[in-house]
């Protein structure tokens, strides 16, 4: 495995991959470099140390640009979109549960993406779940 290459996918201790840290912090020109120079469904579909792929990621820091990048390479947009985390959820729930509604729209515009809102993750839990989950019962006063 070339340097580089390696660097993507096994990271560094504490850091997780290269690409999931690019994501993170917003890197997008970086990223673009290096899914230039290897795109390959290895890079794309590793996991950083809590199970979360690239695409996870930037669902969850709501960067638009990097989950568009990640999503241009067709062979590995199938896979990349399905890949569960730790904690069972897919990239439409960490993009629901993270309130990053441009990138719930980038995914749910995918071909097919429509049929797997009926589908829960592993879990059991829909993107709607997500949105709803951190939200506290109001407490409602009724007039007298």
């Amino acid at each position: 495995m070339a340097g580089l290459q390696r660097l993507l996918v096994e990271g560094w201790s504490n850091g997780g991959p290269l690409i999931s840290l690019l994501v993170e912090f917003g890197f997008n020109a970086l990223l673009a470099e290096a899914l230039n120079i290897d795109a390959g469904q290895a890079t794309l579909l590793t996991p950083d140390q809590s199970g979360d792929t690239a695409l996870h990621v930037a669902a969850e820091y709501s960067n638009v640009e990097a989950a568009r990048l990640l999503l241009s390479f067709d062979d590995a947009q199938e896979a990349l979109r399905m890949v569960h985390n730790f904690e069972g959820r897919l990239p439409i729930h960490r993009a629901a549960r993270s309130e990053a509604p441009e990138i719930v729209a980038l995914l749910l515009a995918l071909k097919g993406e429509e049929q797997r809102l009926a589908a829960a993750g592993a879990l059991g839990r829909l993107p709607i779940h997500e949105v709803t989950s951190g939200c506290k019962p109001h407490k409602t006063q009724l007039p007298k």
